[in-house]
């Protein structure tokens, strides 16, 4: 998967290309919130699925850019053999974004459980876990995030 982030816009932006060959595995972000920031998902070319507060729709170019409230439950997966290109905006805009996809990828590869952990605790991104309570998936990452930061490489300060 590439990342490109367009920090010269007036609202940074992250385009996030899959090319379709990730191990033979489509791309899966797996079901998580955001407690400060909204998020705009435009599919800019191919399809894949944002399931939103359990409901799953199949995003393409044409069906325009997708709304995600904070505080709203989502996930994203891509399709198998499939290229798949998005765009994703926040608001409040800011480099936050562009920091936090830095700090995930900053080992050139997905993430490891405890960078994704530490990662998550720094990055306002809570894992919607089964319990369907947000007031655990707050607790657990602020203690497994927390702990986290003795495992897991420091978060990179510039871009």
């Amino acid at each position: 998967m590439d990342l490109l982030v367009d920090q010269d816009s007036e609202k940074y932006s992250a385009v996030c290309t899959y090319d379709g060959t990730l191990g033979g595995e489509p791309f899966f972000v797996p079901p998580h919130w955001h407690k400060y920031h909204d998020e705009h998902i435009t599919v800019l070319e191919g399809r894949m699925t944002i399931t939103l507060d359990g409901k799953a729709t199949v995003a393409t170019p044409e069906t325009g850019t997708m709304f995600i409230p904070r505080w709203s439950v989502h996930s994203f997966r891509g399709f198998p053999g499939e290229k798949t290109v998005f765009e994703e905006r926040n608001q409040p805009s800011g480099e936050y974004k562009a920091l936090f996809f830095n700090d995930v990828f900053q080992c050139g590869k997905p993430p490891n459980l405890w960078l994704a952990l530490r990662a998550a605790f720094d990055g306002d991104l809570y894992a919607s876990l089964p319990f369907g309570s947000k007031v655990i998936d707050q607790l657990f990452i602020s203690v497994f995030g927390f702990v986290a930061k003795l495992f897991a490489p420091a978060k990179p300060k510039t871009l």
